[in-house]
């Protein structure tokens, strides 16, 4: 498996936005993605005024990965609710999915007009800023989010993201230790802290806290991911075909991308 199998994952979900629909990463609650949509839907059809329904949808849309759609509903949010702050860095991270980074970055500074101390803005211009290859000027942003609630344990996930698409490991894991000081029960924290272990080659200490994720958050599709590609990696042909299959118990809750990636793991797998 290659170091990016387990290292890129942007789907952390802004926590003021849910309402009861979702949860942090792997970006998903109770039920599966598709039927989320289907009851945000039925929200918006009763009242088309709800900027808060179309959000939620675009959420969802999101960590599908459907881009486009989510973009559709984070304008009509906005829309409706203009001096949204969070509306518009919504914006701009499914302009950053469809790699419209000038649009993107257009939404972050718009979002900073409203609310100059909300830490989303800045994680996501340094998620921009990361993706055009400016690495150290996005680190100040990543900081900056940081900074604005030290005893916020988002800000620190996306900084350890951040450093763990850069390959840097000690500090990535420094961040996620700081999220889990904070939250010893933050699924999302144990699952960035086991993948940093895996990618640095830290295998049983991998599997120790990609199992704690699991457990703390047993329906998530991304972890149980997560644990079948490092079994896979360790050629534990049986674990990870469980885990893979676990996973797709909850496909309605996984982009395209990872849905091929499965498949085709378990078809090899199943193969022989």
């Amino acid at each position: 498996m290659k170091q990016s199998s387990l290292s890129h994952r942007n789907c952390l979900v802004p926590a003021a936005l849910l309402v009861a629909v979702l949860s942090l990463p792997g970006c998903g609650g109770g039920g599966g993605g598709n039927q989320m949509i289907v009851r945000l839907s039925q929200e918006i059809k009763a009242n088309s005024e709800n900027a808060q329904a179309y959000a939620n949808r675009g959420l969802a849309y999101l960590e599908l990965e459907e881009y486009e759609k989510a973009l559709t509903d984070f304008k009509q949010a906005v829309e409706l609710q203009g001096n949204s702050a969070l509306f518009h860095v919504l914006c701009a991270r499914a302009y950053l999915g469809l790699k419209l980074y000038d649009a993107a970055l257009a939404r972050a500074v718009r979002a900073r007009t409203f609310n100059v101390n909300l830490p989303d803005i800045y994680w996501v211009r340094g998620q921009i800023l990361q993706a055009q290859g400016q690495d150290s000027t996005g680190q100040a942003q990543f900081d900056t989010s940081v900074g604005i609630d030290r005893k916020k344990v988002e800000p620190y996930l996306k900084r350890g993201e951040f450093y763990l698409r850069g390959q840097r490991f000690a500090e990535a894991a420094k961040d996620a230790n700081k999220a889990i000081s904070l939250d010893s029960n933050s699924a999302a924290a144990f699952n960035l802290k086991g993948r940093v272990f895996f990618v640095s080659g830290r295998y049983d200490s991998a599997f120790t806290n990609l199992e704690r994720a699991r457990v703390l958050d047993a329906t998530n599709p991304h972890f149980l991911s997560d644990l079948g590609r490092t079994y896979y990696e360790r050629q534990d042909r049986t674990s990870a075909q469980r885990y893979f299959n676990d996973a797709l118990k909850y496909k309605d809750r996984l982009s395209a991308r990872e849905l091929k990636y499965i498949k085709g793991t378990l078809a090899k797998l199943e193969g022989g």
